[in-house]
């Protein structure tokens, strides 16, 4: 009753004016915490490891502050308790990511610091956890899609599975994907996972993924505050925009927490995100762009995330293919992902991951001219 009060004080049930407050306490209280954060991080001798093969220039990081995720995601986790309607169902099927996905960073993080092992968990652990909390989400998303049902009585979506019609439209070919229950189920699990992992792969030089997030995060508020208002073609038969306006406090939330992290994360870096933190802001991000509908927009966007984690595959399965066939494995790169092989070229840490800025904003920019608007 309390948090309703407050919310309706100053008239905060007013969408923009709620995204302006939600979006000053998710930067200010990173702010004012986080050097105490940093200090608190030194004294328990929560440092960085740094894997033995990355490059030497890493090495000079060993001993930075990790685990940074739990300021970034406390702070949007907490803001969003005070000023968003955690009755809403999109609210709490946010909520879950970030929990159970910062549930399989922690797992990483101290395996990785407190039992001092730079690989952390192993790949398929980490994975099958990932898939698994994926599908979840996935279920209840698309159970929050079917009409005249309520998320808290989940198998009402047997009863209700026959209504379920999701499509995926490309705006290139002006298509239409149909999609029944399961296949949502598959393909939304894939864009989580993959989401998760790009954002993770990608956060190795300082700054780089937490700016990333936060310019996909302004856009996505954009998007589902054009969609509450009615503003975006809907081309899909569930309709549920009604209940979509909460998911513009949240994105405004990740906002804010980013951009108030750059300022720690900024080369050279006080402190560092950890699996903790990648892992579920690229969860969180994915699963506000599917439920908003756009998820070739959001590919687009996401399209450095896509080249990094791309570098990575192409780099293994190259290697792999050249050691059967010729007895040696070949690089394509010289080491993965993308970021590391510019480092190894000669050029400056700084430069590449302004570099990185500015191709995704190019890239964001682009995936907007492909909206559709009323």
């Amino acid at each position: 009753m309390l948090i309703i009060y407050f919310q309706n004080w100053f008239y905060l049930n007013n969408l923009f004016l709620r995204s302006i407050i939600i979006l000053l306490t998710s930067f200010l209280s990173i702010i004012f915490l986080g050097q105490i954060f940093i200090k608190k991080l030194i004294q328990i001798k929560i440092k960085q490891s740094i894997r033995t093969y990355g490059p030497q220039s890493h090495l000079l990081k060993v001993g930075t502050p990790t685990m940074g995720g739990i300021l970034v995601l406390g702070s949007i986790l907490i803001n969003c308790i005070m000023w968003c309607n955690i009755f809403n169902k999109f609210v709490l099927i946010l909520i879950f990511v970030i929990i159970s996905f910062s549930y399989i960073g922690y797992i990483d993080d101290h395996k990785k610091i407190i039992m001092s092992d730079a690989q952390g968990i192993s790949a398929i652990n980490k994975l099958l956890l990932q898939i698994i909390f994926g599908m979840i989400t996935a279920f209840f998303i698309a159970l929050a899609m079917l009409k005249n049902t309520n998320i808290t009585y989940f198998w009402q979506i047997f009863d209700n599975f026959f209504l379920f019609d999701r499509s995926i439209f490309i705006p290139f070919i002006n298509f239409n994907i149909h999609l029944n229950f399961w296949q949502f189920v598959i393909l939304t699990t894939f864009i989580i996972v993959a989401s998760s992992n790009a954002v993770n792969l990608t956060d190795g030089l300082d700054g780089l993924v937490i700016f990333l997030v936060a310019v996909i995060s302004l856009s996505l508020a954009l998007l589902s505050y054009c969609f509450f208002k009615g503003l975006l073609v809907n081309k899909f038969i569930i309709d549920y925009s009604n209940d979509i306006y909460e998911l513009t406090l949240i994105s405004f939330s990740i906002l804010g927490a980013s951009l108030a992290f750059l300022l720690f994360n900024s080369y050279p870096a006080k402190i560092f995100l950890g699996d903790i933190g990648s892992l579920p802001l690229g969860a969180l991000i994915a699963t506000i762009a599917i439920i908003i509908q756009q998820e070739v927009v959001f590919f687009i966007m996401s399209g450095l995330l896509v080249i990094e984690t791309m570098s990575v595959l192409l780099q293994v399965i190259y290697f792999k293919l050249t050691k059967q066939i010729f007895g040696k494995g070949i690089k394509i790169f010289r080491m993965s992902p993308l970021h590391h092989h510019f480092e190894l070229l000669g050029y400056e840490e700084n430069k590449i991951v302004v570099g990185f800025w500015i191709l995704n904003i190019l890239l964001v920019i682009i995936s907007l001219c492909f909206i559709e608007m009323k």
